[in-house]
């Protein structure tokens, strides 16, 4: 008799884990089949050429499915071979020719995103202009020591010792804006200044600056003169006698008189309007003598001009005449001999700077509108060398 029993109902679980080639990797998929059982048993199939082993749970977990997002940075089926991408955003180097940036940020590659003042807007964005303008000894052979450069609205002005050689000088130039040229750091001949340097901003916004400088001495050089010949003397008091001659290249009081300081000589090219800079190099033969540096000179009775008074203890102060009067326009100031700079704005701010520091400088409404640059003086030997003009 056949036996009615029935052999015992076993759940079976059949895993099935397919070797899968995808894309040159392979893969697992696991398919479970679960009736109601505690029973397992577990198939594997590979359907790979070579024998492969079931891979453990945390093997299976971590693999990530071909084709799916695993959250990572691995790249599967490219043409390079390769699993990985070839670096992250924060890696690339967006300026290369910058060593101080890798992105350009604000102010573009190879323009520092610094806000020197403070403003709450990066220097590149201000309005193009120089803040500073320095001769560093320690990028200067010809220097021992740093020179600073004095900034004013459109002039710069640097004095550096006597007999230093002005034609390789590098500045250290900070500034607003996104260049300037020619560029801080670069070797520029200054023998012939002033020198004019552009600062060019948002917009292609533009401000210029003339660079003076200037060779602090305690005498006129002899052997380095300029050529004076285009001037006109303007002997007010005593016809036709020269006040002036030329001489080893600069002007020298011809005679010794007391009391011709309304005697000038004009320099012909010098015609300028309200804004201008002059300098000049100015020593004495003698220990006493009257300097004026005349500008705004129109006639005899109209003109502005610095009067240094030797014989007050080296007193400096501006002074204009109207219509034939005269008055002082600033107060009097310890004025040294050597080379004086005067500058003049178009808003009326007059200044007069020497060996680098700013002795005068005051407002004026400017009654007269432009003129000549001449140089004057009276009581013994006043001598004048390296007159120059910028306008």
């Amino acid at each position: 008799m056949k036996s009615s029993l029935k052999p015992p109902l076993l759940s079976v679980t059949l895993a099935l884990t397919i070797a899968l080639t995808s894309c040159g990797r392979v893969g697992y998929e696991q398919l479970s089949i679960e009736p109601d059982s505690t029973s397992t048993v577990d198939v594997e199939k590979n359907t790979d050429s070579q024998s492969a082993t079931t891979p453990s749970d945390s093997e299976t977990t971590s693999k990530p499915d071909p084709g799916t997002d695993s959250g990572t940075n691995e790249q599967v089926g490219t043409d390079s071979g390769t699993n990985d991408q070839a670096g992250t955003d924060s890696e690339l180097d967006l300026c290369p020719g910058d060593d101080q940036k890798t992105d350009p940020g604000v102010c573009g590659c190879g323009v520092p995103d610094a806000d020197a003042d403070s403003n709450g807007t990066p220097d590149c964005m201000d309005d193009p202009r120089i803040s500073s303008f320095d001769f560093l000894g320690s990028q200067n052979d010809a220097l021992m020591s740093d020179v600073a450069g004095q900034v004013l609205e459109s002039r710069i002005y640097l004095t550096v010792p006597n007999g230093t050689n002005l034609s390789g000088l590098v500045p250290d130039i900070a500034f607003h804006g996104l260049f300037v040229s020619p560029a801080g750091g670069a070797a520029v001949d200054f023998s012939d200044s002033p020198v004019v340097y552009t600062v060019t901003g948002v917009n292609s916004q533009t401000k210029d600056y003339d660079v003076w400088v200037f060779s602090q001495s305690d005498n006129f050089d002899d052997n380095e003169g300029f050529d004076y010949s285009g001037w006109t003397e303007i002997n007010f008091t005593n016809g036709a006698l020269p006040l002036y001659v030329e001489q080893n290249g600069r002007l020298e009081w011809s005679r010794g008189e007391v009391g011709e300081e309304d005697h000038v000589t004009l320099n012909d090219s010098s015609s300028h309007s309200k804004s201008m800079t002059v300098s000049v190099f100015a020593a004495e033969l003698d220990y006493v003598g009257l300097h004026a540096v005349y500008f705004f000179f129109q006639d005899e009775n109209n003109w502005y001009r610095l009067r240094r008074d030797s014989g007050q203890g080296g007193i400096g102060y501006f002074e204009k005449r109207i219509d034939g009067a005269t008055t002082a326009i600033s107060s009097t100031a310890p004025l040294n001999l050597g080379t004086w700079v005067i500058e003049v704005t178009a808003s009326g701010t007059i200044s007069l700077l020497s060996a680098g520091a700013t002795i005068l400088s005051f407002s004026d409404t400017l009654s007269l509108e432009g003129g000549l640059i001449g140089l004057g003086g009276a009581s013994r030997r006043p001598v004048w060398d390296d007159f120059k003009v910028s306008k």
